[in-house]
């Protein structure tokens, strides 16, 4: 049986435990210049695996035995991290070797079962907060630095205009003019709105968010500047400095001096830092008035949940690795309606006393008791011939375990929306993520099965209970009102 690959909905190819611990404080110290010779040897200068900083907790707490989690992008490196922390720290190292996603994917649990004095995780920021972990454990983002001359460059030589081209085609922008020396033309520039760019990455690239941040929003263009034509223009891969390119193999970004200036906005969604979103966790930029969205890094995954929370606004991928800016797309109608047809068919099963399986992620602390007891109830409470409920733990579900329970009419798995709406045409039932189980049992008032999305997932300010940190944020709040009028 072929295993089916991910749905990807895009519109044209784009171009180109025990008691908690307190949290640890990472102390810094002086690299000896043995340890130096061994880094600038066996791991790349540009990825930062804090392997100084490392070594002084495991002496700080006296550690004998380390976990080390990776993410598949970066488990190459993990036996080289091994040898390094052994050799220089004199500890046991031990690699969970298991799939990690995300942050969502942190396994203390089995770490502690191994005997792990230290839990290393590599690759994602803090979703489960150090105080709240069943050992000491220590986050190493993996920072990679950019090509900094290049990135600014590039901004500078297709933005504003890039966007600019775009509100022109949906008709939201002024017809451009050539504004002559010593026109009064040139007086409307003052008042032109500047074209704001939300830019978003993961947390490995944030360091290029903020190069941007601080480089725009730029000057407005000298009065009397005259628009001109240069031609189809982009930065090669390797160059800092701009080249002509054939129009046909780059999507846009034809060069046409823009009398606008370009605001770069770093949107957050918290607990993530500003300019950070996860594959499942991005921030709805209504609120930000802006003109489209510049994404940092490799690959669609992480862009794609920022697509999907925002389905109206133009998105552009930068690569650091192959220092290519390009337009991307994603088909929301196609994914709309797949996700509807999946919800229409499982809504139609509700009094059929059928069996529905709640399944309960266990990779890492993937999956939430507090989500799954709450869409069990939903549903026991449907009606008196609701469907019969059978919780499923799972550290993955595949289309293939699917199949192998066929007396289950519908799936509700509370791991990750991403595994309904990229997979779910591929199971043989429906496949609802727990905000889709929302709507099919009607807890949702005023929204209608649409197959649109949400990407709040881990978000602190969620606002539905199918997102494993929903009242977190109310919370706090609360309580730093309370405190400020004591």
């Amino acid at each position: 049986m072929n295993t089916p690959s991910r749905l990807r909905f895009q519109g044209r190819p784009a171009s180109g435990a025990s008691s908690s611990p307190k949290p640890l404080q990472r102390p810094n110290e002086e690299i000896s210049p043995l340890l130096a010779l061994t880094l600038k040897s066996l791991l790349p200068a540009s990825y930062s695996f804090e392997i100084p900083k490392t070594l002084s907790l495991i002496r700080r707490l006296n550690a004998k035995r380390v976990g080390l989690q990776l993410p598949e992008g970066l488990l190459m490196f993990a036996c080289t991290i091994s040898d390094i922390l052994s050799s220089f720290g004199a500890v046991e190292c031990v690699v969970l070797g298991d799939v990690t996603y995300g942050a969502c994917c942190i396994d203390d649990y089995t770490a502690i079962e191994l005997g792990v004095d230290l839990l290393v995780h590599y690759g994602h920021s803090c979703l489960v907060p150090m105080d709240q972990v069943g050992i000491p454990t220590m986050y190493v983002f993996v920072e990679i630095q950019v090509n900094e001359t290049h990135l600014l460059n590039t901004i500078k030589h297709n933005f504003p205009k890039a966007l600019e081209v775009e509100l022109e085609e949906k008709g939201d922008a002024s017809v451009e003019i050539a504004i002559e020396v010593g026109g009064s033309a040139g007086d409307q520039l003052e008042d032109e709105r500047p074209i704001r760019l939300a830019t978003v990455s993961t947390v490995q690239f944030l360091n290029a968010v903020q190069l941007l941040a601080d480089n725009f929003p730029e000057s407005k263009p000298k009065r009397g500047a005259k628009n001109t034509i240069s031609g189809p223009i982009a930065l090669t891969p390797g160059s800092s400095s701009p080249s002509p390119v054939d129009a046909s193999d780059s999507l846009a970004l034809t060069r046409l001096k823009s009398s606008r200036k370009l605001e770069i906005v770093v949107p957050q969604i918290r607990p993530l830092s500003p300019g950070e979103i996860l594959g499942c966790t991005s921030p709805s930029l209504s609120t930000y008035n802006v003109d489209g969205i510049l994404y940092i890094g490799d690959g669609r995954f992480h862009l794609e949940s920022i697509m999907l929370a925002n389905p109206t606004l133009p998105a552009f991928r930068y690569d650091p690795y192959s220092k290519k800016l390009t337009r991307e797309f994603y088909d929301h109608p196609a994914m709309q309606n797949i996700r509807k047809e999946a919800m229409v068919q499982a809504k139609r099963q509700l009094d059929s006393e059928k069996e529905w399986a709640v399944v309960l992620g266990t990779l890492g602390r993937q999956g939430n008791r507090r989500v799954l007891e709450s869409i069990s109830s939903h549903i026991t409470s449907v009606s008196t011939n609701a469907p019969r409920v059978i919780p499923l733990l799972m550290s993955e579900l595949s289309p293939i375990k699917a199949s192998l329970l066929p007396s289950i009419s519908t799936f509700i798995q509370t791991s990750c929306p991403r595994l309904s709406i990229d997979w779910g045409y591929a199971f043989p039932k429906p496949l609802l993520s727990p905000y889709e189980a929302g709507l099919v049992l009607g807890k949702l008032d005023g929204r209608e099965i649409d197959g649109k999305q949400q990407m709040d997932f881990y978000a602190d300010d969620g606002w539905g209970e199918w997102t494993p940190r929903f009242g977190m944020g109310r919370k706090k709040t609360k309580a730093i009102s309370q405190s400020s009028n004591r």
